[in-house]
């Protein structure tokens, strides 16, 4: 692995946010085909490439027609890089979170996120999501009682 390699990576992640370009077929271009994702409310469920795009990234984008992500800081560690940033959109599109299905109300919603993407030459081999659960739940429309904080409660 290139040092060189990782940077243009991690440069065109960041740009490919900033572009606003959020076609399945430019996320996956970034993706190790051994790529392993993990959510912080969920670190025993690991997602492939395939559930990946099939159970994160597909949905949102069906979900969110008009998502954005909007970097604020970075941090970089050799081949690791921290995001954060805010995820919105308009819930247009019925939306399934942490075994919570959320229906579609046409509003905008946002939230914080601080995720770490892993990279092995010019492709992300591995991803930590982490999400401000609280204000997703309160956002998507769940009585914050309601929502379910742990996997299968």
């Amino acid at each position: 692995m290139t040092e060189d390699a990782v940077d243009k990576a991690m440069e065109h992640l960041l740009a490919s946010w900033k572009s606003g370009d959020r076609s399945l077929e430019s996320i996956e271009a970034l993706l190790a085909d051994d790529v392993v994702a993990t959510d912080w409310l969920l670190p025993e469920r690991e997602l492939n490439k395939q559930d990946l795009m099939k159970e994160f990234y597909a949905p949102i984008l069906e979900s969110f027609p008009d998502v954005s992500f909007e970097v604020f800081d970075t941090m970089r560690d050799g081949n690791r890089l921290l995001v954060c940033g805010i995820f919105s959109g308009t819930l247009a599109g019925d939306h399934a979170l942490y075994d919570t299905d959320f229906a579609a109300h046409n509003k905008r919603v946002r939230w914080e996120a601080r995720d770490i993407y892993r990279f092995r030459g010019d492709k992300i081999d591995r991803i930590w999501f982490a999400n401000d659960t609280l204000a997703v739940a309160r956002e998507m429309g769940a009585p914050v009682e309601d929502f379910r904080l742990e996997a299968g409660a």
